[in-house]
């Protein structure tokens, strides 16, 4: 049977399924000639299935039903841009409001402004605190006449104003 679906140049490598009678051993016999290894869901453990359609009713009703798919390629795009948001932005309650894989870079940044990051056209709005060295030009507004702009070390012994003022130390 060629279907033709070069599974290992996508690089997908899993197929995970439950134990139900439709999946014949035929079935497993294409992915398994393909490379691809079939993880069947435990016996008795009706939470595991329940975990997977959880995800894909998430990822229709925040996603799939807001868009327009054209064709397989669109599809996969937008797959992967929401599994990158489901992973490293979007919040988990289980894992007390914070994403499974967050991005380090946006870790400690208590100040700085607000951006809003837009993805898929809008349809997701992501949040960051913007990076340090935009601090300076943030305050540009409120510097004193004659301030030179410099970068702020806090161990310097100058750091008193932080944005090269003359009145500085």
């Amino acid at each position: 049977m060629a279907v033709g679906l070069d599974f290992s140049d996508q690089g997908i490598r899993f197929l995970i399924r439950d134990r139900d009678s439709k999946y014949s051993g035929p079935f497993d016999a294409v992915f398994r000639s393909e490379g691809v290894r079939i993880v069947k869901t435990p016996v008795r453990a009706p939470k595991a299935n329940a975990i997977a359609e959880r995800f894909v009713w998430t990822v229709r009703a925040e996603c799939l039903d807001w868009l327009l798919i054209l064709n397989r390629r669109h599809l996969e795009r937008v797959l992967r841009v929401y599994v990158d948001h489901y992973n490293r932005e979007r919040p988990h309650r289980a894992l007390g409001l914070r994403p499974p894989e967050p991005d380090e870079r946006q870790e400690g940044a208590p100040e700085g402004e607000i951006r809003r990051r837009d993805r898929l056209g809008g349809l997701i709005h992501e949040y960051h605190r913007a990076a340090a060295r935009d601090a300076t030009r943030i305050m540009a507004p409120f510097r004193a006449p004659g301030c030179v702009v410099k970068e702020w070390d806090p161990r310097a012994q100058d750091a008193s104003c932080g944005v090269g003022c003359p009145e500085a130390g």
